[in-house]
């Protein structure tokens, strides 16, 4: 989601696949209705902490007039101040977020990556943010975060990654494993493995 070419149509497509992958890893069904859809609007507020997030994002990319741009910043960062405050969560304003992505909880986190991938599922009470030399984390395509786990630093952790509840990491980490403890340590490689099929807590 690169600032300079982060255009209208892909802000709408992006929060089509987040409002999709709120109802696979939250409702469930195999055929997401449009009562689904509404129901997420207006049962999981974390939605909207990510709605304008990306709106936030929408604006700063495509509006060079200073004066359009800070009306329209104003309302956001409104917005997204409200929900903040809702969820007791808080994300990176340069936080980059791919597509069908998922707070699967109630809130309390804190969302200091600098790039997460797509598919990606955070649970409630995690803190991913920064070390004492400001450097931020890269999370790649369909990691899932367990709840009350922390990472920070300037690591990478690779596509598919399990990171199980109240694990603290700190080192990079590579792609398809799953990843536990304090200090966390792979404890299981995925291989071919789907992780979306592996049991998660």
């Amino acid at each position: 989601m690169e600032k300079g070419n982060y255009s209208f149509r892909r802000l709408i497509n992006d929060l089509e696949a987040d409002l999709m992958s709120y109802a696979k890893n939250l409702l469930g069904p195999e055929q997401i209705t449009f009562w689904d859809r509404i129901k997420i609007v207006f049962k999981f507020p974390t939605f909207w902490l990510l709605v304008f997030h990306r709106y936030r994002f929408w604006v700063h990319s495509r509006f060079k007039n200073k004066f359009i741009r800070m009306g329209m910043k104003i309302f956001s960062l409104l917005g997204q101040r409200i929900f903040e405050i809702i969820t007791k969560s808080e994300i990176l304003s340069t936080a980059d977020i791919g597509p069908e992505f998922c707070f699967a909880g109630k809130g309390g986190v804190t969302l200091g990556a600098k790039k997460i991938g797509r598919g990606c599922i955070i649970y409630e009470n995690v803190t991913i943010g920064r070390d004492h030399l400001y450097n931020i984390p890269e999370l790649g395509e369909f990691v899932r975060v367990g709840a009350n786990s922390v990472i920070y630093g300037g690591i990478k952790i690779g596509n598919g990654v399990i990171i199980k509840e109240s694990t603290v990491l700190t080192k990079s980490v590579p792609d398809y494993c799953i990843i536990q403890g304090n200090p966390g340590r792979i404890v299981e490689r995925l291989g071919n493995r789907n992780p979306n099929k592996v049991t998660f807590i």
